[in-house]
């Protein structure tokens, strides 16, 4: 005759629950926020000219001629600003909304008069 031994298994405390319920609700909001995030773009390109130009407007460091030329200065130049009839040179990097480069085949700065 065999005999066997138990072994109680002691409850969890509720203290582990309790962390364990706050883990996985963190892990969920992690991943629905990271849905969001992820679909913006998909979003973003679904919308209708007039849609994307009032949508980009508000995006940080957007800035909106009276023309309604959008535009951002990535990295801001050095030294003094261009005068009236001042030589300038300009790199300028267009992106299509459809997020293809529109101005790095030339591979060369433009050169212009400057008039305000």
């Amino acid at each position: 005759m065999s005999s066997v031994t138990a072994v109680p298994i002691l409850p969890t405390k509720r203290s582990y629950l309790v962390w364990l319920w706050i883990g996985v609700a963190i892990a969920v909001a992690g991943a629905l926020a990271l849905a969001w995030v992820g679909t913006r773009s998909a979003a973003v390109a679904s919308y209708s000219n007039e849609d994307f130009l009032a949508w980009n407007k508000g995006q940080s460091g957007v800035q909106t001629t009276a023309s309604g030329l959008q535009y951002k200065v990535i990295e801001p130049g050095e030294g003094p600003a261009a005068a009236d009839n001042d030589g300038v040179e300009l790199e300028i990097h267009g992106v299509k909304r459809d997020g293809k480069d529109s101005s790095r085949a030339r591979r060369c700065a433009s050169r212009s008069r400057s008039s305000r």
